[in-house]
């Protein structure tokens, strides 16, 4: 998979981590209040068309990528609202994530050192 510039610190960082950790379960945190436990399912490019009206390999158009998770628990559904599958993306990358099989913080606002194997 590519990532463009937008992802390098988003969602570059997760599925890097993810991939090395697929079955743990993971918390994710949104400024919004959202809260769900899930765990990982894919890696996908998403379908970018109709994005900001923007043609396919046109000027602004980016590829990006998304990572998906079986939800396994709903603690707070706030603005998201998910119920099942969670797609995650730079768009709307959670402020916190925690690897809660390892006791890991992946993200909480920037990657840690963790998660980066520092």
């Amino acid at each position: 998979m590519m990532f463009n510039e937008l992802e390098k610190t988003t969602t570059l960082i997760l599925s890097s981590y993810v991939h090395k950790h697929k079955n743990s379960t993971y918390l994710f945190v949104f400024s919004e209040g959202d809260k769900y436990e899930g765990k990982w399912v894919t890696d996908y490019e998403s379908d970018n068309e109709g994005v900001d009206g923007t043609e396919f390999q046109g000027p602004g158009y980016i590829e990006f990528n998304a990572m998906g998770f079986d939800v396994t628990k709903v603690i707070n559904p706030g603005r998201w609202n998910v119920n099942n599958y969670l797609e995650i993306g730079y768009w709307n990358f959670p402020t916190r994530i925690v690897d809660l099989t390892e006791n890991v913080t992946v993200y909480d606002g920037n990657v840690s050192e963790e998660a980066r194997g520092d």
